[in-house]
């Protein structure tokens, strides 16, 4: 197994909270050619250090960082987002790093990996996709996604309002981070309740996904059959926006788009419950990194 160091809460560029922190997990020697960075968002903060960390960089022998972010509802969105793209922003520019890896770059800082898991996994399409006209998400430097070559999306969700249909006591937590659901008196309505439509503004599966996105950026859509708090909903709705930009017609270039280029999906790969498979049975996720990311 590659030795690794490791380096605990390194604060993000203006950090005003001890949350706005990353750890990073280095190979102890740099390879000779510089490998992507593989970034883990995490849904909840768990032991992940024991259980996903591991096996991740058993199996995939790659640089390694996980970020954290505020959390609900002392700070509600857009404040995990924004942390999300502070620390990727220290990840690709910050010179400080530097002196974690020795004064020799570990990871080529144009090449980030993003895996994220559950509300991770909706926030890398937030980073990913661009939000419409009334969404107090921020906008993300079309650099920095320039600098994204693949995405895992785990267990994710990606839709609020078809989340809330499918299973309304999750109202409690959605709530807490987007603000109340709209009354039956605001439904009733012909005008969207701020609340109803910060619900469908926020939610990337509803957002414009960019041709550009679907040419550089590989994305890997993997849910777990034994997910018990997520059915397949969630993935099989975002795979039709994404096939519906791609049926568009041409990309920019004016080449054709490819479907299978764009995203792979895999409703196998991954083993056990909805944090099992990032815990418990998190080998079957690093496997499946390992296998298909490109070193």
């Amino acid at each position: 197994m590659t030795s690794y160091t490791t380096h605990f809460d390194i604060a993000y560029v203006d950090a005003e909270s001890s949350r706005q922190a990353l750890d990073l997990y280095l190979p102890a020697a740099p390879a000779s050619a510089l490998p992507p960075l593989l970034v883990y968002i995490h849904e909840k903060k768990e032991d992940f250090r024991e259980t996903l960390v591991p096996v991740l960089l058993e199996q995939t022998g790659l640089p390694l960082a996980v970020l954290e972010y505020r959390l609900a509802p002392e700070h509600p969105h857009p404040a995990h987002i924004t942390d999300v793209l502070a620390g990727l922003s220290t990840l690709t520019s910050s010179s400080s790093l530097l002196d974690c890896e020795q004064g020799s770059a570990h990871w080529d800082r144009n090449r980030l990996v993003l895996l994220g898991h559950s509300a991770g996994a909706f926030m890398c399409l937030q980073v990913l996709f661009d939000p419409p006209s009334g969404s107090v998400s921020p906008p993300v430097p079309p650099s920095l996604r320039e600098k994204i070559e693949a995405a895992y999306l785990i267990d994710g969700i990606y839709d609020l309002p078809s989340l809330l249909d499918e299973y309304p006591s999750y109202v409690s937590f959605v709530s807490q981070a987007f603000g109340p659901p709209p009354s039956s008196t605001d439904e009733a309505s012909d005008n969207n309740s701020a609340a109803s439509s910060t619900y469908d503004l926020e939610s990337p599966a509803r957002w414009t996904v960019p041709p550009r996105v679907l040419a550089h950026t590989q994305l890997h859509l993997l849910h777990s059959q034994q997910d018990e708090l997520l059915s397949l909903a969630q993935p099989e709705l975002l795979l039709a926006r994404v096939y519906e930009s791609l049926d568009d017609g041409e990309q920019a270039d004016g080449t054709a788009k490819e479907t299978s280029k764009a995203i792979k999906v895999d409703y196998e790969a991954l083993q056990g419950g909805h944090f099992e498979v990032v815990h418990g049975k998190a080998d079957h996720l690093a496997r499946y990194v390992a296998q298909t990311v490109r070193a």
